[in-house]
């Protein structure tokens, strides 16, 4: 995948997407599956924004059994038992617990009915061939039980617990790259630091977009017969250069994350709630040797590109968990990473204190009504059913062709797996003599069946070099050019953040963004001062009010 705009200068699109976060990503696998002349623009690098600010539960819609929403439940099973087979070294099942208070609407007798209706509505989710993707039946724990699993609990009133099974991806970034990955292989095109800034239109009809390339400030003027917006909080700012109205609700809230140490001493997700604030739930997932807690809302107005999570945002949600679970005992000198993004909210009002009421359907919207035809935006909420929604928006432009062409049975680059414990284990023995297992894992976690080509360019270069001194060297040495020269990465955020997880669970050290950013230098000719300025940016996307934050501010 190499980033040529040359290709997207000189060709006429059937389908151009603007946004490379999960929708945009998904779509252009799908619309390549079906044979068109299918392109993506990213203002900045693929999944920079929301769509890599989780907490990386794919959600199988068990919390939609509250409104009885049995259609929305069925589509998020099926969502989260495709993104397994598509992507098997990046989805996994896992288990969840929650205690259960008191009786009535959320007690023990109706969370063991919902229990039931929820396993029978997921019927045939288990039709899979990879058994490691087994999702087993929820059930009832009683309080001994629940108290063995999460210690420390409020036990007033506490009458046991439920216990379920949902989905769980450990490099959301990867997932939406092994989609774009998958569209450039089928014939797609794709590059990232391209913004569309204005719609090119005859008449009433779309032609195109005219687009600023943010990495050497050219324009290129690309078109298209019909483009997709997919740019999430960003929907509306095309608009403001023509005369379309745009008719979509863009109001936006924020939602943060915090990665912290771990809380509890066993890989299974908590949920637990705050009975001093009406109940708020709390969601606990490891991750990576932590934990990731969250989620907390907060209204947003203002320009997308100047958002950050800020102190007060972070305090807040330490201190609701907190009284959720006083035993966590959280400062803030335990955040080691925060995950924001902005979320759409629905169009129920709510005070500026208020929480914002985050919208539960996303929107596809044709805008030959508002005067452009060939011209589409689509608002997502969910990562696990994007796929799902962007199949929606194909079948509404290409009907008859869709069924026809797209195979929702493929495999994602990185994916090409029967059976995903038995290759870790498989590749973890072969490798045994060069890297240790808590080494390999997580690589064959992160690149699947690209694992092998990423070490072996890393091991060409050092012997190329002569270094062998360092067993790890070819390792970061491998990743990094492999992220280069297969994956489009033109910054060193987008190794150290997107490509790899060498600074997405906490600030790096200086020493290791020496030897990245000395490779990249290398590959991509960078001077020292380019270099150094890299190293300053990447230092100035974590949070100022982070108590340990082991980087070097200084150029020198």
């Amino acid at each position: 995948m190499k980033r040529d705009l040359t290709k997207f200068a000189n060709t006429e699109f059937d389908l151009l997407i603007i946004g490379g976060g999960i929708h945009g990503a998904a779509l252009l696998w799908q619309a390549a599956q079906m044979q068109l002349s299918v392109g993506l623009i990213e203002m900045g690098d693929f999944s920079q924004a929301t769509s890599a600010n989780s907490q990386k539960i794919i959600h199988g819609g068990l919390r939609y059994l509250q409104q009885f929403d049995i259609r929305r439940i069925r589509q998020s099973i099926l969502s989260r038992k495709q993104l397994m087979m598509w992507a098997p070294h990046l989805v996994h099942p896992l288990k969840c617990i929650m205690p259960v208070y008191g009786h009535g609407f959320k007690g023990k007798e109706a969370m063991k009915l919902g229990m039931y209706l929820y396993d029978l509505i997921g019927f045939g989710r288990n039709k899979i061939f990879d058994q490691s993707k087994y999702i087993p039946n929820g059930k009832i724990l009683s309080v001994q039980e629940t108290n063995n699993k999460i210690p420390y609990l409020n036990q007033d009133k506490l009458k046991g617990g439920v216990q379920w099974y949902d989905g769980f991806c450990l490099n959301t970034e990867r997932l939406v790259l092994a989609f774009i990955k998958s569209g450039c292989k089928l014939g797609g095109l794709a590059t990232n630091y391209v913004k569309a800034v204005k719609i090119i239109k005859t008449g009433n009809k779309i032609t195109g977009i005219k687009a600023d390339d943010q990495l050497n400030g050219d324009t290129l003027d690309i078109r298209a017969r019909k483009v997709v917006n997919c740019t999430g909080a960003w929907i509306s700012e095309i608009y403001e250069n023509t005369d379309l109205h745009c008719g979509l609700q863009t109001r936006f809230a924020s939602g943060i994350n915090i990665v912290v140490k771990k809380i509890f001493p066993f890989n299974n997700a908590v949920g637990i709630s705050n009975k001093k604030d009406k109940g708020r739930l709390y969601f606990v997932v490891p991750w990576r040797g932590k934990s990731i807690v969250g989620t907390e809302y907060f209204p947003f107005n203002g320009n997308p590109d100047d958002y950050k999570s800020n102190l007060d945002q972070c305090m807040q949600l330490i201190h609701g968990f907190n009284e959720a679970y006083p035993m966590a005992k959280l400062e803030l000198k335990d955040v080691t990473f925060v995950h924001q993004g902005l979320l759409p909210v629905s169009n129920k009002p709510f005070l500026e204190d208020e929480e914002p009421n985050i919208s539960k359907k996303f929107k596809i919207v044709d805008h030959e009504n508002d005067g452009i035809k060939g011209m589409f935006s689509v608002i997502g909420v969910k990562y696990t059913t994007a796929a799902y929604v962007t199949s929606k928006i194909l079948r509404s432009l290409y009907p008859a062709s869709f069924i026809k062409r797209v195979n929702l049975k493929h495999q994602l680059v990185g994916g090409n797996i029967d059976s995903f414990s038995l290759y870790k284990e498989s590749l973890i023995n072969k490798w045994g003599k060069i890297l240790d297992k808590e080494t390999m894992a997580p690589l064959v976690e992160n690149y699947g069946d690209e694992v092998e080509t990423v070490l072996n360019i890393g091991r060409e270069q050092d012997r190329a070099k002569s270094n062998q001194n360092d067993k790890l060297s070819f390792v970061l040495r491998g990743q990094t050019l492999f992220a280069i020269r297969e994956e489009m990465a033109m910054k060193l955020s987008d190794v150290i953040l997107r490509r790899t997880d060498l600074g997405t669970s906490h600030c790096p050290k200086r020493v290791l963004l020496d030897e990245i950013s000395f490779y990249m230098a290398e590959e991509l000719e960078w001077s020292e001062h380019s270099r150094l300025n890299e190293i300053n940016e990447l230092n100035n996307f974590y949070p100022d009010y982070f108590e340990y934050k082991p980087i070097d501010k200084t150029l020198g």
